[in-house]
């Protein structure tokens, strides 16, 4: 190829690469170890139809609606039962089951967690609503207790002008007090950060269907 410049000898050597016939495609070695299906058997009795028949209507893998029903119900007991490993001793253990999911795009992952949670989620409207009522009679409770304390402010310096400090101090004890309001019960969060948790915990079942960007964030916290 002499009198060729480098650029016209690189085309020509890849048009030469490329009219050769392409060799049979290797199969890529099979890495993973076999895993065995899904045991009905390990569910509790009253589990066991519930998942059986969602993974049957939605054709996807039992395991992810086992996963999100053993935990949802896991989340509720909460902190009412505890482990003390030890008999001579006050050490105590709050169980905290954890359920992950992992597959695939198109496997159904979140529809199955949802499916499976779906009886925590009305549980959480129900709350939703009773708190909703709660708060308005609170506003209410918390008017009434201002206009009272007005009230008994004027009585106590009217007692403490007529120099009878027993009366004053009686009424200033018995003054309402504004009332606290009542907190919000939460069963279910998304992506909420460690202090959010802390906040409204109670018996709290998070769930996230984003799991690497979840634990990149706690990571991140945890420096």
């Amino acid at each position: 190829m002499s009198g060729l410049s480098d650029a016209e000898k690189e085309s020509a050597e890849t048009s030469s690469v490329e009219n050769e016939p392409w060799t049979t495609p290797e199969q890529l070695p099979n890495l993973l170890l076999p895993v065995n299906g899904f045991d009905f058997d390990l569910l509790p009795d009253v589990l066991r139809g519930n998942v059986s028949d969602i993974a049957n209507r939605m054709q996807c893998p039992p395991d992810y609606v086992a996963v999100g029903l053993l935990t949802s119900f896991s989340s509720l007991i909460g902190y009412q039962i505890a482990i003390k490993p030890k008999q001579h001793d006050d050490w105590l253990v709050v169980p905290n089951l954890w359920g992950m999911c992992i597959g695939r795009p198109g496997v159904l992952k979140s529809p199955s967690l949802n499916e499976a949670i779906k009886h925590i989620r009305r549980l959480e409207i129900g709350l939703k609503k009773k708190h909703e009522e709660a708060r308005k009679g609170h506003d209410a409770a918390i008017l009434i207790a201002k206009v009272k304390s007005k009230s008994v402010e004027q009585d106590i310096a009217k007692a403490l002008k007529e120099n009878n400090q027993d009366k004053a101090k009686h009424l200033a004890l018995d003054a309402q007090d504004i009332p606290d309001e009542e907190k919000r019960v939460r069963l279910i969060t998304n992506d909420a950060t460690v202090e959010k948790l802390g906040e409204i915990f109670s018996g709290l079942k998070e769930m996230h269907l984003d799991l690497p960007r979840r634990v990149k964030l706690l990571s991140a916290i945890n420096g």
